[in-house]
């Protein structure tokens, strides 16, 4: 199966199919570690919010500028 890289503001993304979401047991809103990627292969791993300190520090600042992207907004004027 192939997926075309695309261009998310300033960074490239990839979709995920949805049987592929399902067998590694990803839903929207998920967090992933990205471990390695090297000749042309990435492996990443889906992480817990509640068990992983990086990944509260993730949840939180989603949060902050999920409340306050306006004025970030501004600011990047």
């Amino acid at each position: 199966m192939a997926q075309k890289v695309i261009r998310i503001g300033s960074s490239i993304g990839v979709t995920i199919p949805k049987d592929v979401a399902q067998t590694a047991g990803l839903s929207v809103g998920d967090l992933i570690r990205i471990n390695k990627a090297t000749h042309g292969r990435v492996e990443f791993t889906k992480i817990d919010a509640k068990g992983d300190g990086d990944a509260e520090v993730l949840v939180w600042a989603n949060q902050f500028v999920s409340k306050h992207i306006e004025a970030f907004k501004e600011l990047a004027k």
